[in-house]
């Protein structure tokens, strides 16, 4: 369910795609750790859910809910493949990873915008992007740091031709569009020209980036490492610099 109360009643029932798909990666951690003997059992109870109420037999991927609520969006899907990873590393189960190359393909035909090196965020139920609002077409530079993140993660688990170059794409669209320029930190969304930065960044894109700077350093990509300094001291300076031991502030 999606929300429950502090003495256990359920406060909104909805089953959320977006939700789920965290369960999943909260539930490969556990196996992988031990000690939660039933973690398997709860994410292959999981995901016959998702797959009889929540995938989209028709047009791919997994609608937002089992309400069938609009729009349809790009991230449950991203943390769909993270999850499929995840389970793929704890058991070297093929499956896993056909969970997570289905991630991919919907991110090849759907979500990636070439042209424009971004990603989309929000469609309508036949996956046509949704044009007719701002808030719609705009995108997050953190967003394309998490995909480019996961993108290399798959690509090291199976190769899949011109992979890696797409990820390097959304890393220097963000790099090169999504931060602001007086602070370094990475702003919250965009216009998909680079134009119109949000005012506000949270600290999960300040992350993303990291894990993304740490990935392509890896492979030689130039602008890596200095992104990665840079990274380490925006969190330290506007997000970690603050009186309570092992806390942050998100903005």
């Amino acid at each position: 369910i999606h929300r429950f109360n502090p003495d256990g009643t359920v406060q909104d029932g909805r089953r959320d795609t977006y939700d789920q798909a965290f369960v999943l990666l909260a539930l490969a951690w556990l196996h992988k750790a031990g000690g939660f003997d039933d973690a398997r059992a709860w994410a292959d109870r999981t995901l016959d859910f998702m797959d009889a109420r929540l995938a989209d037999r028709r047009h791919g991927g997994f609608v937002e809910d089992t309400s069938g609520s609009a729009p349809r969006r790009a991230n449950p899907h991203m943390h769909m493949l993270e999850a499929m990873l995840a389970w793929y590393d704890a058991t070297g189960e093929t499956g896993f990873l056909d969970r997570a190359e289905a991630m991919v393909e919907l991110f090849d035909a759907r979500f990636f915008d070439a042209a424009a090196g971004t990603v989309r965020e929000f469609f309508a139920d036949d996956w046509t992007p949704l044009s007719d609002d701002p808030a719609h077409t705009a995108v997050e530079p953190g967003h394309h740091y998490e995909w480019a993140w996961l993108l290399l993660r798959f690509a090291d688990r199976r190769s899949r031709p011109g992979l890696e170059d797409k990820a390097r794409v959304l890393f220097a669209t963000a790099r090169a569009f999504g931060h602001h320029p007086a602070t370094g930190a990475v702003a919250d969304t965009m216009r998909p020209d680079g134009a119109g930065q949000s005012a506000t960044a949270r600290c999960w894109p300040q992350t993303e980036a990291l894990k993304a700077a740490i990935a392509l350093e890896k492979r030689g990509v130039s602008g890596a490492t200095a992104l990665r300094r840079q990274m380490i001291d925006v969190l330290f300076d506007h997000y970690l610099a603050q009186p309570v031991s092992g806390g942050w502030v998100d903005a």
